[in-house]
């Protein structure tokens, strides 16, 4: 383009603006990001045009156009997120995992992970990079609720959060079980069944026949949104904590 009048134009034909000038030469590019969090699809188009004097942003000079390119289009998809919690070894903690649908790297938002039992609820970890952020926390003997969001690195402009995921995690000695196999007590806590399968610890209990009043164990318990059970784990112990 260079001896000539004519520039190469990238156009956003969503938008009608200029994205990318390019007055020499015979590519040009243009690098596009969506920084929203709803779907939204966008129209691009290469186009030879005269004059070559507005900044970037403007309107493309239709008037003048010589030549122009098949539109393409790129869809950007609505942010999503979601949240994974391990029980399977409540004693070293509860380890926590956020996946996004998308790197958070070239955004302004970061993947957190918050606890929202804490007054005014608290960020645990914000990742400002990559698709997955992990944090591990102390085992909660009472329960707590955590979810994971796309937002600032602070928990501020939240753009998508996961369903909430409740855990909570009791030590000692089971006291009673229930003879249908839902559940069993220790101490005041009642940690339900509902047919899930126990893994871990010594004697390796797959059951709750594998269990006695007695057995010293640390359970971890999962609950929905919703008090569903999602996940079990207890862990029978040769003492009791």
């Amino acid at each position: 383009m260079g001896p000539t009048p004519y520039a190469i134009d990238i156009v956003d034909a969503t938008t009608n603006q200029v994205i990318a000038d390019c007055g020499t030469g015979v590519t040009c590019a243009a690098s596009v990001a969506q920084t929203v969090h709803v779907a939204t699809t966008h129209h691009y188009q290469a186009l030879i045009e005269t004059p070559r004097k507005s900044p970037i942003g403007r309107s493309p000079s239709l008037t003048a156009v010589q030549a122009t390119s098949t539109p393409q289009s790129v869809t950007w998809n609505p942010f999503a997120i979601t949240l994974a919690v391990s029980t399977t070894a409540p004693t070293a903690g509860i380890t926590l995992t956020a996946n996004a649908n998308f790197d958070v790297g070239a955004t302004p938002w970061a993947i957190d992970i918050v606890d929202t039992t804490t007054p005014n609820s608290t960020v645990l970890i914000g990742c400002g990079i990559g698709t997955t952020c992990t944090k591990t926390v102390a085992k909660p003997t009472s329960p707590h609720t955590y979810v994971a969001e796309i937002a600032k690195p602070n928990g501020s402009q939240i753009q998508a959060v996961s369903a909430p995921m409740t855990v909570q995690v009791v030590n000692g000695r089971i006291t009673s079980k229930a003879a249908d196999g839902a559940s069993f007590a220790i101490a005041s806590s009642t940690i339900a069944v509902d047919g899930h399968t126990l893994y871990g610890g010594v004697g390796n209990p797959k059951t709750l026949a594998d269990l006695n009043p007695g057995d010293c164990v640390v359970a971890a318990n999962l609950k929905r949104a919703d008090g569903s059970l999602l996940a079990l784990s207890v862990l029978r112990q040769t003492t009791c904590p």
